[in-house]
């Protein structure tokens, strides 16, 4: 771990405590409590991003400085078909049922020894990690705000039009076949899977892994 320079006791204070929110929020949300990932968005507002106040990186004055761990990529355009680099799809078949779900991608131990670190700009805006059926993409950025600043994470607003198809209007695209008795095949409508809580499940990882590697307080005497 590298020490960075400074002498804000206080804020060095704050960084941790807000590390260990993402790692409680991380554990409740893993324990099967997947609305918790609200209060993931809500702290990983707090640590990075500048809106109305400035954030905890940044007052620090290590943002600028830190490369961040960004898991699975981008969204690759040239693909037709919807697309989250942050999210791993499981398919559970059972008797009389079958149901989706998003894993976040942390949970795959190769693409975590895979990932790649970013610039804070790169890794929080630039970079679209969501696709949806429509073509309508989405950064960490906005998918972190959507849940923080409208969703009930710090506030509750209406979602704009396409957080809102991407949160409960199936725009990802996730159809079922069935193949009836004359031989047709039936798909159903996209069936409505939020893939949001498990995009920023995931990057809570991200940054949870990006602090403790890259980030120590400072001694007293600044070393």
């Amino acid at each position: 771990m590298t020490s960075s320079p400074g002498d804000c006791s206080d804020l060095w204070l704050h960084l941790a405590e807000q590390v260990q929110f993402l790692k409680n929020s991380a554990e409740k949300y893993d324990e099967g409590y997947s609305p918790e990932s609200k209060r993931l968005a809500t702290t990983i507002r707090v640590l990075v991003h500048d809106g109305t106040g400035v954030s905890l990186l940044k007052q620090l004055d290590v943002r600028s400085k830190m490369t961040f761990m960004a898991l699975g990529g981008g969204v690759d355009r040239d693909n037709l078909l919807p697309t989250s680099s942050l999210l791993i799809n499981e398919m559970e078949v059972g008797e009389g049922f079958m149901r989706f779900r998003y894993l976040p991608i942390c949970v795959s131990q190769e693409e975590v020894d895979q990932a790649k670190f970013l610039s804070f700009d790169d890794w929080w805006t630039a970079l679209s990690v969501v696709k949806d059926q429509a073509g309508r993409e989405f950064s960490r950025k906005q998918l972190v705000l959507a849940l923080a600043n409208r969703d009930g994470g710090a506030h509750v607003a209406s979602l704009s039009p396409k957080e809102l198809a991407l949160a409960v209007g199936g725009s990802m695209g996730i159809t079922l076949e069935a193949v009836k008795d004359d031989g047709s095949v039936e798909v159903s409508e996209p069936v409505a899977m939020n893939p949001l809580f498990a995009s920023v499940r995931a990057i809570a990882f991200e940054l949870v892994n990006t602090i403790e590697f890259q980030l120590s307080a400072p001694t007293e005497t600044g070393a």
